[in-house]
Parts: C-alpha cells; sequence; structure tokens
C-alpha cells in the first residue's frame, strides 16, 4: 500500500496513481520536512529559503516572478531553528548552493526552542524500511485511502475557532510560552556563525531576514522584558550576513487585516515582502543592514 499511495512521493519511478493535491491536504499537513525534502530531492534547485511557518508563507512561485534564480522554500511549518540548521548542511551537501535566505524571528531564536524534525526524517529518506513503518507514513497513507473510499475530506491543522478567538490563543497562550522560558542561543548562533562561514568559501550568498509580525505580538517583547535580548538578535544577525527586518511597528504590522493570526501574513503580504527581498525597488517597509 505504501509503495502504491506513495504518500511522499519517495519513488521517482513509476506512474503517480494518486493525486498530489490530496498528498498535499494529509502527508505534507502531517509531516512537512519529510515531504519537502523528498520533494527537493527530485527537483534540486541551487537557490533556498530557511525558516518556520512564516518564511513557509513566502511563495515560491511568486519569490520567481521576482528573480531570474530558480528558489524553493524549504521553510517548515511548525519548524525550529535546528531543523532550518540541519536543512542547510543537508541540502549542501548534494546540491551547490548559489542563495540562501534564512527566515528568523526572535520568538524563534531561543535556546529552549529544541525542536528537530529533520533528523529524524533525514534516517527515513536514507532508509526505505524506516521510511515505510514510520508513523507519518502510515498514517499518511491510511487517511489518503479512507479519502478516497469515502469521497470525504480529511480536515488537518484547521483551527476550530474564528479568527479573534484564535488571535487571542494565540497571544496568552503560544506567545506567553515562547517568551515566558528564554535564554539567548549562544548555540545557535555559533551555527549560523559556520553556515556564514561556509557561505563566504563557497561563494554562496546569504540573507537573513525577519519576517513581519502584528504588532500585538512584538508588543510581547517588552512585556517579557526581553528587549535587550531582542536588539541583539539583531546586532549579532549583522555580523554574519545582510540582514532584511520587517519586524517593527509600520503601517504594514499594524493592520489587523495583514495577517491570519499575530504571527501569520496574508498572502498579498507575502508578495510585498519578496518584492523587497528580490525587486530592491523600494524599501518601503524593511530596514536593510549589510553585514558589518
Amino acid at each position: 500500500m505504501v509503495v502504491l499511495v506513495d504518500p511522499y512521493n519517495y519513488f521517482s519511478f513509476g506512474p503517480k496513481i494518486i493525486d498530489n493535491r490530496l498528498k498535499m491536504e494529509i502527508s505534507y499537513k502531517l509531516n512537512r520536512p519529510l515531504f519537502q525534502l523528498l520533494g527537493y530531492k527530485s527537483h534540486p534547485t541551487p537557490s533556498i529559503l530557511l525558516g518556520d511557518s512564516r518564511t513557509a508563507c513566502l511563495k515560491s512561485e511568486i519569490i520567481n516572478k521576482y528573480t531570474k534564480n530558480d528558489f524553493t522554500n524549504l521553510a517548515y511549518a511548525g519548524g525550529s531553528l535546528v531543523d532550518a540548521i540541519n536543512t542547510f548542511w543537508l541540502v549542501s551537501e548534494d546540491t551547490k548552493l548559489s542563495d540562501v535566505y534564512i527566515g528568523i524571528n526572535f520568538s524563534l531564536f531561543n535556546k529552549y526552542r529544541r525542536l528537530d524534525m529533520v533528523t529524524e526524517d533525514e534516517k527515513l529518506i536514507d532508509n526505505f524500511f524506516l521510511y515505510a513503518i514510520s508513523e507519518s507514513v502510515f498514517k499518511s497513507t491510511y487517511l489518503i485511502l479512507k479519502s478516497l473510499i469515502t469521497d470525504k475530506d480529511i480536515q488537518i491543522g484547521v483551527p476550530a475557532s474564528s479568527k479573534g478567538e484564535f488571535w487571542v490563543f494565540q497571544l496568552d497562550t503560544t506567545a506567553n510560552e515562547q517568551y515566558g522560558l528564554y535564554e539567548y542561543p549562544s548555540n545557535y548562533y555559533n551555527e549560523l556563525t559556520e553556515i556564514s562561514k561556509y557561505c563566504k568559501k563557497n561563494g554562496i550568498n546569504l540573507v537573513f531576514f525577519i519576517p513581519p509580525t502584528h504588532t500585538d505580538l512584538q508588543k510581547k517583547v517588552k512585556q517579557f522584558n526581553l528587549q535587550y535580548f531582542d536588539a541583539k538578535f539583531k546586532n549579532d544577525l549583522e555580523k554574519i550576513g545582510d540582514v532584511y527586518d520587517f519586524d517593527y511597528p509600520s503601517d504594514l504590522t499594524k493592520n489587523y487585516n495583514n495577517f491570519y493570526d499575530p504571527y501569520h501574513f496574508t498572502d498579498s503580504i507575502g508578495e510585498i515582502v519578496v518584492k523587497e527581498l528580490f525587486a530592491k525597488e523600494s524599501y518601503k517597509y524593511v530596514k536593510y543592514k549589510k553585514a558589518l
């Protein structure tokens, strides 16, 4: 069944029996890194984006409208900085990279944010037996077959609340958990420095950018007395790469309608971010600083 359904497109040969749109609704949502890494393995590009769900909001097709370079977005919803770092080294082993854009918000730059999905998925990619018996693959295969048999959509990751209710939840629960326990991650900074050194040595264009979040979320930094560390975070990034900062009070980040929730901007705002990152016609919403 796993071979026939091929929920994560593990096989590059043979006919694709299951529509990829169904896999996107099920397999992708159950294990995003596995789906994206296997996709990249089949169609590698020299330019990539790394980060969490905020960077994942930037559509590859929009990016490719504003740059001649062919980009793949390898940012993962629910991902951590550990995942971004591990993905860089995994991809760089087999692909000659030319551009690496890493989206990092302050809430991600925390010693206690240690989730690591990529290391396990790398093992699955390298071993079909482990892949075939893994929870993600087994559950995806089952749900895809269930959807086909019952002719019903499978709902995964859809908030069971209104925008307003989810907005409050993100601020009062998610943000408080992230900022309530904070320690500056010197280990992560050192690892990013190693990436910077590798990029300089190999002629890779490295750019850090800080995606926009709503000002309601930005206020959490002050609420938890983390202003010093927020400033240090941005200053340290400038030492190892160019930095594009969208995450500050502006007409863009004050507008409730520009966001699905305090963390995630709409597609139209995503296109504005892409234009200012790649077209560079104007810096209306971004603060730009070259590496020191």
